[in-house]
């Protein structure tokens, strides 16, 4: 069990080295996450990163699990972010890595890319962790009719309308700014052309 101390990236890594398969698995909140979970599920046993809410509230439904990690970059008591609040207390073991002291039991004490999106830094969190694979999962770019894999009645975000290259605009800097990048791959979508599609 986790408790709610604030431990440091060494602590992360050798968390990670403990897991024993070295796969770290990111997972968005697009339409495709349950198709991405369970091919890289049938493959492997990897460590399950929320970014935000969106995974989080998929394994407690659908899979009856629970994220080993969740990132975010918002202030979960800010106004609009009750559904991040909601799925951190109904998941008191789950890590949290956040840029707010208050909020996260990861302290980063290393410079980290700060991509002005949480999954950003999901990704670059996978990646100075140390696993050997960061797999994305979950992650269509809000292209598409479906924005995300559940519905969210009133919401709205400039992301949703973004297009697909100023998403993969805005991604292709993790190659020079996370450790390791070369380990990461997409599983599907608009990513595969940045990061590769992993093959199982």
């Amino acid at each position: 069990m986790i408790d709610d101390r604030i431990v440091g990236m060494y602590d992360v890594r050798r968390w990670a080295e403990r897991r024993g398969p070295q796969v770290a698995l990111v997972m968005g909140g697009g339409p495709s996450i349950e198709r991405d979970f369970q091919l890289v599920m049938d493959a492997c046993d990897p460590a399950l990163i929320s970014v935000k809410q969106h995974a989080m509230i998929y394994l407690a439904g659908a899979e009856d699990m629970r994220a080993d990690v969740c990132c975010f970059l918002e202030d979960p008591s800010t106004p609009g972010q009750e559904g991040l609040m909601t799925a951190l207390l109904m998941s008191p073991t789950t890590w949290t890595v956040s840029p707010f002291d208050r909020w996260t039991n990861v302290r980063i004490d290393e410079p980290w890319w700060n991509g002005g999106f949480s999954s950003a830094l999901a990704v670059w969190f996978a990646c100075a962790a140390g696993f050997e694979q960061v797999l994305l999962a979950g992650m269509d770019c809000y292209q598409g009719g479906r924005k995300y894999w559940y519905e969210r009645p009133g919401y709205s975000h400039s992301c949703l309308e973004s297009s697909v290259e100023d998403n993969l605009r805005a991604w292709r800097p993790a190659l020079e700014n996370c450790p390791n990048a070369a380990r990461i791959r997409a599983v599907s979508g608009p990513l595969v052309e940045v990061f590769g599609r992993w093959l199982p």
